[in-house]
């Protein structure tokens, strides 16, 4: 499933800022890269069930590891 959202991430995250405002959905602070999270795993996900985070408050929730760093 993560192979699916990176390669689609391109099309997904505008759609995702925009319905955010364009910021955070934790800290609510607008940042230059932002992070795709999972509010749930399941093999049914759709774009309701993801958030874009910025790297900070990524790392705050999950054990995030950059994919360039894997």
């Amino acid at each position: 499933m993560q192979d699916s959202i990176n390669s689609m991430r391109e099309y997904i995250l505008p759609l995702i800022l925009d319905r955010q405002g364009n910021v955070c959905n934790m800290c609510k602070v607008s940042h230059e890269k932002y992070d795709i999270d999972h509010l749930v795993y399941n093999p049914m996900i759709t774009i309701n069930e993801l958030q874009a985070l910025c790297v900070p408050c990524h790392k705050s929730v999950t054990n995030f590891t950059p994919f360039k760093n894997r």
